[in-house]
């Protein structure tokens, strides 16, 4: 895809945004999406989400990726499979390019980080986490 022509769109290049290899938010990209197609050289590598970010809102042709965490007013966010990424889907599994990640610690863990995971893991904390990720539990 090199013209945004291509899909009925008006006329205008293509910006691929890509996170750098290696980032967490690229290898879930590679395996939700890409599958076994590699990141084309066209694209603009991005050493950190406010780097993709600034791109995409910086270039009425650009397309990126974000974590829902880093998704702000300044960029559109697109459907996938006719659902919108927002935490009630993410926490309803309805929408389709999400990914678990796992809070560990050292066992047994420290009297500080087992409050922190108390509450992270109380409705308080699932409520704040809620607001922005999906859900912890």
């Amino acid at each position: 895809l090199y013209d945004w022509a291509s899909l009925g769109l008006p006329a205008g290049d293509v910006l691929p945004v890509s996170r750098e290899e290696g980032s967490g938010s690229r290898v879930a990209f590679e395996a939700l999406v890409m599958i076994d197609r590699q990141v084309t050289p066209r694209a603009l590598l991005a050493p950190s989400p406010e780097a993709v970010r600034a791109a995409v809102a910086g270039n009425p042709g650009a397309i990126g990726y974000l974590a829902m965490g880093d998704v702000t007013p300044e960029v559109k966010v697109l459907k996938v499979e006719g659902e919108m990424p927002a935490p009630e889907s993410a926490a309803r599994g309805t929408y389709a390019l999400t990914r678990e990640l796992w809070l560990v610690t050292a066992s047994p863990p420290p009297a500080a980080v087992q409050q922190l995971l108390a509450f992270v893991l109380s409705p308080g904390g699932q409520e704040i986490v809620g607001r922005r990720y999906g859900r912890v539990r």
